[in-house]
């Protein structure tokens, strides 16, 4: 048997010396994870010790463990999760985003690369859902919309109204043989996670904190994308509208809430863009500048009540 990530976090995090800090957690997962000569995160570990809870999990050949590459769809997780450094997931995307793990509607459940792995090339809601998530969570907006369309374009293919939890690719047909109750589900909770969480999350830029009344609102939107909103957003017991708008160099980002939150608003922008001027609801304003794995993060600090509107100008 072989053990997939999550099986194995509690041993990873147990093998780590000293202080639990994510510096450390990061540093080890790459340590056990990442294959420099592939360029990709191995998507399972095999152990070699005989583990008393799972013996037939003993397979691995070298000491310790065996870094497998069996191009799962899991490979993508350490950039959906944001735990790979920018240089680990810049190696990974291309690859990722190839015919050997991406089809013409979607990310496969396993890439292929013969005569050594068939793959499983049917392309899945939820695979699809984390690519476009890793892609945004790195900055690239442009790859992430690609992922979020696939999804997209999947809406009233088998239920109309309802994502359906396979779609249409290589090793998976849609009404196959003429039967229209021969297929997957055609409606997943998790269907919907590649549409809703990078366009609330990363390109609205939305990460409320509701025990503590604060809310961040930093997008970054597709480079063909020149607006976006959401009206009537639950967050704790009240509800919000932001909106974001870009024309040329200018950036506007408006958060409308009730009294009683702190909020962080801005932009994301690539490294070592020029600031021209930052203003909150047309007054100057002071801001921070906050590397990510997205970017740069403009950040403006304001509480709420009535519309908030942070202005930015870049050279």
């Amino acid at each position: 048997m072989i053990l997939s990530k999550w099986r194995i976090a509690k041993e990873i995090v147990s093998r780590v010396t000293g202080p639990l800090t994510a510096g450390a957690l990061t540093n080890k997962f790459r340590q056990d994870w990442w294959i420099p000569s592939r360029g990709l995160f191995a998507d399972s570990l095999a152990l070699s010790q005989v583990v008393p809870t799972d013996p037939p999990a003993t397979l691995g050949t070298q000491k310790g463990y065996t870094q497998l590459q069996q191009l799962y769809w899991i490979d993508a997780t350490p950039m959906e999760t944001s735990f790979a450094l920018t240089g680990d997931a810049a190696m990974s995307f291309p690859q990722l985003e190839s015919s050997t793990f991406t089809g013409t509607t979607g990310f496969f459940q396993q890439g292929q690369s013969l005569p050594a792995i068939q793959g499983n090339l049917q392309a899945s809601a939820v695979n699809t859902g984390v690519m476009a998530i890793a892609e945004a969570n790195y900055g690239r907006m442009d790859e992430s919309l690609r992922y979020v369309e696939f999804i997209a374009d999947e809406l009233d293919v088998e239920q109309p109204g309802a994502l359906p939890e396979l779609f249409d690719s290589p090793d998976y047909q849609y009404f196959s043989g003429g039967n229209p109750f021969g297929g997957a589900m055609v409606m997943q909770a998790w269907s919907s996670y590649g549409i809703h969480w990078p366009l609330e999350e990363l390109y609205l830029g939305i990460k409320p904190d509701a025990p503590a009344k604060a809310i961040a609102v930093v997008p970054d939107l597709p480079d063909s994308w020149r607006e976006l909103s959401i009206n009537n957003l639950h967050v704790g017991s009240d509800q919000i509208a932001v909106s974001v708008k870009r024309a040329g160099i200018n950036y506007v980002t408006t958060v409308s809430a009730p009294a009683g939150w702190r909020l962080t608003i801005g932009y994301t922008f690539p490294v070592n863009t020029q600031i021209k001027s930052v203003r909150l609801n047309n007054s100057p304003a002071a801001f921070q500048i906050v590397n990510t794995n997205r970017g740069e993060e403009i950040h403006v600090q304001t509480n709420s009540g009535g519309a908030q509107e942070v202005r930015i100008q870049i050279e």
